[in-house]
């Protein structure tokens, strides 16, 4: 019996992993650690054994911190020993080197998905059963995460700069910028959601040398890391984004939500507490112009057209109302243009209404 922990400072607990319990070459047993990793194996005769184990867990906690370290190690600045030693090598070269350190950061932002050494491993070791209660814990650790972190700190909450007004469906630099004075940044782990209905990413406009970074599907990720590190000043832009609101926003909204996973670190790997970003707010601005709607044709048969000049990304709702006062139908419009059909409306007098949150037109149409 024993417990499995993970390699960290919390010695965290390694529950649902399975155990094998080999003899000669053979599995004689099987079991799964518990919640607190606890595993158990009984009635066994006394003999050699061997433990092979097999952990679906998902693989995490490894950062661009990681791929400072192992820099340092290739550098003769750092040693690892333990479990580290093992996950460093996470392309299974039998060396640890440059490569590693750049597969760490393309597997953050999602350019590669495994590793060639797989994504744990366990420091466990043959074991010899000579007593009623022989005990033996082990530990495992994720390959590629050098320092052990695992558990992983969100992003820490950081000021707003002035929201930043733009226009709709035009282009704007969005600048992501440092919240701390910092003279030898070494690494920077970044993970973000972002709305993809209301904005585009169109570009990254500039990066830190040897950044690596993905965007899509309403994420975006970097990773970098740096042997010499870099002075970073308060206010500094880190990262530039070429974005554009596809629709009207009214109220100052943030770009990026969700933000987990993040870390920054010295360039000796030391993690940075205190250190955070400023993103602005970004509302789309209220352009004057003359808003007016045509609805024809008029008498109509078939069907009414409708048409909004000026239009200007907003979202619209269109209502036809019967003389009685009923309304017989309401769509919501995001384009400049709309054909309704006429197939299920009785002949008559309808008001029909065009309307935002700002401009509102309304006139009568008969239907033949």
């Amino acid at each position: 019996s024993g417990i499995l922990n993970y390699d960290n400072n919390a010695e965290t607990p390694l529950n649902g992993v399975e155990i094998q319990l080999i003899s000669n070459g053979t599995v004689v047993a099987t079991t799964t650690t518990s919640i607190a990793g606890n595993y158990e194996f009984n009635n066994l005769a006394f003999a050699n054994y061997t433990l092979n184990v097999n952990s679906n867990k998902p693989w995490g906690g490894v950062t661009a911190t990681d791929a400072l370290l192992i820099k340092l190690n290739a550098a003769g600045m750092f040693t690892f020993t333990g479990l580290p030693l093992v996950a460093a090598d996470v392309n299974a070269s039998n060396s640890i080197n440059a490569t590693d350190a750049l597969l760490i950061q393309l597997r953050i932002v999602g350019l590669v998905n495994q590793f060639g050494a797989g994504n744990w491993k366990f420091n466990n070791q043959p074991v010899t059963v000579n007593t009623l209660n022989t005990v033996y814990n082990f530990k495992g650790i994720c390959v590629g995460d050098v320092n052990k972190s695992y558990n992983i700190s969100s992003l820490k909450q950081t000021p707003l700069m002035k929201d930043e007004a733009v226009n709709v469906n035009t282009s704007f630099d969005y600048e992501i910028k440092a919240n701390y004075s910092c003279n030898d940044l070494g690494a920077m782990t970044l993970y973000m959601n972002y709305d993809d209905n209301l904005f585009d990413i169109e570009k990254v406009n500039n990066v830190l040398d040897g950044m690596t970074y993905k965007f899509e599907n309403g994420k975006i990720a970097f990773a970098w890391s740096d042997l010499n590190g870099m002075a970073v000043k308060e206010f500094q832009t880190l990262i530039s984004l070429k974005i554009r609101a596809k629709k009207a926003i009214a109220n100052p909204t943030a770009v990026f939500n969700h933000i987990s996973q993040c870390e920054f670190a010295y360039k000796n790997a030391e993690v940075i507490d205190n250190f955070g970003l400023i993103m602005p707010d970004v509302q789309t601005t209220v352009t004057n112009h003359t808003f007016s709607a045509e609805c024809y044709p008029n008498p109509a048969k078939d069907y009414i057209a409708v048409n909004i000049s000026n239009y200007d990304g907003m979202e619209y709702t269109l209502k036809v109302i019967d003389i009685k006062g009923v309304l017989v139908r309401e769509i919501k419009l995001t384009e400049e243009s709309y054909y309704m059909p006429l197939t299920d409306i009785a002949s008559g007098l309808y008001t029909v209404i065009v309307l935002s949150n700002t401009f509102s037109h309304t006139e009568k149409i008969v239907v033949e």
